[in-house]
C-alpha cells in the first residue's frame, strides 16, 4: 500500500512529481459506486485503475498535442502523468469493474465487496 501511494506522488516513469489532477464525481448506488472523471484527450484504453479493497486507483497520462508547444500562445490544458486516489466508505470487487468513455468524461461502475 505504502509503495502504492509514494508512486502516487514520484511516478516511476517520469522520476518527477504528478502534472495534474483531473475533477471527478463520486456516487454510491444501492449496489455500490459510480465514479465520473473528466478525461478528456485521454486514452481511456490506457488509464490503469487498481481497487484494493475500498481504495481505488486512476491513473494514467494526457499527452502533449501532436503539435508540440514549441509555437503556442497560451498552454492552459494539463499534460503528463495524472493519478486520483478514492477512498470509499466500503469495499468493491474489482471483479465489477465496468468502463464508459463519453464526451471526455469516463464513468467506472463497481459492485460493493
Amino acid at each position: 500500500m505504502n509503495q502504492l501511494f509514494d508512486e502516487l506522488v514520484q511516478p516511476r516513469e517520469t522520476g518527477g512529481p504528478l502534472h495534474w489532477t483531473p475533477v471527478a464525481d463520486v456516487i454510491e448506488t444501492p449496489a455500490g459506486f459510480v465514479l465520473h472523471i473528466e478525461l478528456s484527450g485521454v486514452d481511456p484504453d490506457r488509464v490503469e485503475v487498481t481497487v484494493d479493497g475500498p481504495l481505488v486507483v486512476v491513473a494514467g497520462q494526457r499527452p502533449y498535442p501532436a503539435d508540440g508547444a514549441a509555437g503556442a500562445h497560451r498552454i492552459e490544458r494539463p499534460y503528463g502523468p495524472f493519478a486520483r486516489a478514492f477512498e470509499l466508505p466500503t469495499p468493491v470487487l474489482a471483479s465489477s469493474q465496468r468502463r464508459r468513455y463519453e464526451q471526455g468524461v469516463l464513468t467506472l461502475r463497481f459492485d460493493r465487496g
